[in-house]
């Protein structure tokens, strides 16, 4: 057993598909990969991330990552280890679609298993769930709770059925 410890939350962990054998996670505020004995940062001091939830790795070197705090997606080049805004503006808070899109503190973002192309997001203070075209970068509303009831944190595509299961504050 090997503890890594990092002195933030880590709210996700994958297996690092930039350098084989080691650990990709978010630091809270960076986004860091490990060997189980040497901690690396990728991304974080220069880009100010507030509160990273989510990422998705879509291919070897390209990261989409979820930047909480400052409602957006940010993307992460591994080659050159440079951040950009990939969907959303960073600094302003909003629910809107299209490719201009505003987001209100996305949390998880998952590949969709019916469409090679898309991504799904749910976003917790918008109680929705958005998809992204990844060529064209278009944000739709997938679902979105108009009761303002439940607060959506986590998301499953079954990959047989197609079908997404969301939790929220009181259940599945």
């Amino acid at each position: 057993t090997t503890y890594i410890t990092t002195g933030h939350n880590v709210h996700h962990i994958a297996e690092d598909k930039f350098v084989p054998g080691n650990l990709l996670f978010a630091d809270s505020n960076a986004l860091k990969t490990t060997d189980g004995t040497t901690t690396s940062l990728i991304a974080g001091t220069n880009a100010r991330f507030n509160i990273i939830h989510s990422f998705i790795q879509l291919s070897r070197s390209h990261i989409i990552l979820t930047d909480f705090h400052n409602h957006c997606l940010r993307g992460v080049d591994r080659t050159t280890n440079q951040t950009s805004t990939y969907s959303g503006n960073c600094t302003t808070r909003g629910n809107r679609d299209g490719v201009n899109a505003l987001f209100y503190r996305p949390a998880l973002i998952i590949a969709d298993l019916m469409n090679s192309q898309q991504l799904i997001i749910s976003e917790s203070n918008s109680r929705s769930l958005k998809t992204i075209n990844t060529v064209s970068k278009r944000v739709s509303i997938f679902y979105r709770d108009i009761t303002h009831r439940y607060r959506l944190s986590y998301v499953l595509q079954d990959a047989e059925t197609g079908n997404i299961y969301v939790t929220f504050d009181h259940g599945v």
